[in-house]
């Protein structure tokens, strides 16, 4: 049996939006305190085009008070032979 765990960018997303939504913060107080040059980088995080590098990531978790694991989203796929 094959596992691979692949990051799935579209639900990562929807899971950032619905995190940073729940917060108190803004799209632009998040990129300010995560050093961004400016709130498009999230949008492209929570549209699924990009995700965030590891470094951000972790912040991201602990501005929003988040393990790491409760932002990504596995999508797992099974090849069984």
């Amino acid at each position: 049996m094959y596992s691979n765990n692949e990051v799935d960018k579209k639900r990562t997303g929807d899971k950032i939006y619905q995190l940073i939504h729940e917060s108190d913060f803004t799209f632009e107080e998040i990129s300010e305190r995560l050093g961004l040059c400016s709130k498009r980088s999230i949008y492209f995080w929570v549209n699924g085009e990009k995700l965030p590098t590891v470094g951000k990531l972790i912040l991201l978790s602990v501005l929003l008070n988040v393990k790491v694991e409760d932002i990504i989203v596995l999508d797992d796929v099974f090849i069984l032979y």
